[in-house]
C-alpha cells in the first residue's frame, strides 16, 4: 500500500489505464470521470477496458485514446475457454502499454475488476480496499475512500478520481452518435410519416426476469393500447434483439399496431432515443444513454436505489413502489406522461 513513507508522484503520470468491466448504464456514467481525467492530464495517454457488449457505450468519446475490449466468459456463445484465451491475449497487449496508473473505476470492489487491474502490470493501481476479500487487497496499492450513501453513481466514479487530486465541476455524461446513423433514423422518421407536430414516444421493451427485473407484458400491451388513443403522440416500441419473443407476444395483442423500431445496436438505438421527446424504460442503461443525449425519460425502478441510480440532469420522472417494477402501475406510468407531455384524455386502466 501507498504510505506518507512511500508516495507517489502522480503529477509524473502519462499513461492511465481505466477498467470498467460491468453494464452499458455504468459505463455511461463513467464518462464524467473519463473527461476529469483527460482534463487533469491533458497530454498522458489515456485507454479503457470494458467487455465487448459495453464498448458502444464509449466508442467516439474523445478523451480517450485507447479503447480496449474483452468478451466475458458468461456472454460467449462458444468454449469459455476460448474466451478467456482472448482475455489473456487483451491483458498481454495491455501490459505492453506499460501503463503508470490503472484505476478500477466501479463504485464497489469487484474481483474481476480488480484482478484485470492487477493484470494490467500497472505500478500504480488505484481502486476499493476489498472488505469482503481482503486476500484479494493486493489488486491495488492505493485505496479509494468509501462513498458516502446515497450518492449518485457518477459522483461515486469521481470520488475515486479525487485520490490522486483529480475532479472536475460540470459533470457532463457524454455519449457519440455517429452521423450515419443519424441519418438512417431521419429516413426511418419519413418512411413513416412521423410528423413534428406530435410528440414521439419511445416504449422500450426490456428486462432481466431472472433479476426481478421486469415488467409484465399485459402492463406493456395496456400502456400501448392507452397511448395510442392520444393524437398527440406518435407511439413507437424498441426492444434489443434477446427481448424478441416478448416484443413478439406483446405485438400480437395489442389493438392497433404501433411503428416498431429494430435497433442495431446501441449507437442505432441512441440515434433514434436523440430524436425522441419522451422515453418510457425500466431502470437500465437504457434510461441513462437517453439523459447523455438529454432526452426526457420515465423510469421504471427496481429495487435499486434511485438517489444512486437516476437518470442524470433535469426533466425525468422516477417511478418507484417497493422493489418489484409491477408494483409501479399502467395509471402511475400515464400520470407521468401527463406531466411531461400534457393532459390529455386517454384510457385509464384500473392496473
Amino acid at each position: 500500500m501507498v504510505t506518507s513513507e512511500n508516495p507517489l508522484d502522480f503529477d509524473k503520470i502519462k499513461r492511465i489505464l481505466i477498467v470498467r468491466n460491468d453494464n452499458i448504464g455504468d459505463v455511461v456514467l463513467t464518462t464524467p470521470a473519463i473527461e476529469a481525467l483527460r482534463k487533469h492530464y491533458p497530454d498522458a495517454y489515456i485507454a479503457i477496458l470494458v467487455a465487448e457488449y459495453a464498448r458502444g457505450a464509449i466508442d467516439g468519446n474523445p478523451h480517450l485514446d485507447k479503447i480496449y475490449s474483452y468478451q466475458k466468459a458468461k456472454h460467449s456463445d462458444g468454449s469459455k475457454l476460448l474466451a478467456w484465451w482472448r482475455q489473456y491475449k487483451v491483458i498481454k497487449k495491455i501490459r505492453k502499454g506499460k501503463f503508470d496508473l490503472a484505476i478500477g473505476i466501479r463504485s464497489v470492489f469487484s474481483p474481476s475488476q480488480g484482478r484485470l487491474v492487477f493484470a494490467s502490470g500497472a505500478p500504480m493501481r488505484l481502486g476499493h480496499y476489498p472488505k469482503k476479500r481482503k486476500y484479494l487487497s493486493f489488486c491495488y496499492n492505493i485505496y479509494a475512500d468509501e462513498n458516502p450513501d446515497k450518492t449518485h453513481e457518477i459522483i461515486r466514479s469521481l470520488n475515486i478520481l479525487r485520490k490522486i487530486k483529480v475532479d472536475i465541476e460540470k459533470k457532463d455524461i457524454f455519449f457519440f452518435v455517429p452521423e450515419e446513423e443519424k441519418k438512417k433514423v431521419r429516413e426511418f422518421l419519413e418512411r413513416n410519416k412521423l410528423k413534428k407536430e406530435k410528440k414521439l414516444v419511445c416504449l422500450h421493451i426490456s428486462g432481466r426476469v431472472g433479476e426481478g427485473r421486469w415488467w409484465d407484458p399485459v402492463n406493456y400491451i395496456s400502456l400501448s393500447d392507452s397511448l395510442a388513443e392520444r393524437e398527440d403522440v406518435d407511439l413507437v416500441l424498441n426492444w434489443p434483439p434477446k427481448e424478441a419473443s416478448i416484443g413478439d407476444e406483446i405485438l400480437s395483442k395489442i389493438k392497433n399496431r404501433p411503428i416498431i423500431f429494430e435497433s442495431r445496436g446501441i449507437k442505432s438505438f441512441a440515434a433514434f432515443l436523440q430524436k425522441c421527446d419522451l422515453l418510457i424504460t425500466l431502470q437500465g442503461g437504457a434510461m441513462h444513454i437517453a439523459a447523455a443525449l438529454k432526452t426526457p425519460t420515465i423510469a421504471i425502478f427496481d429495487k435499486a436505489d434511485p438517489d444512486v441510480w437516476h437518470p442524470w440532469g433535469e426533466g425525468h420522472i422516477v417511478l418507484k413502489r417497493g422493489n418489484s417494477p409491477n408494483s409501479v402501475t399502467v395509471g402511475d406510468v400515464l400520470n407521468a406522461v401527463d406531466k411531461k407531455i400534457g393532459v390529455k384524455s386517454c384510457r385509464r386502466p384500473d392496473l
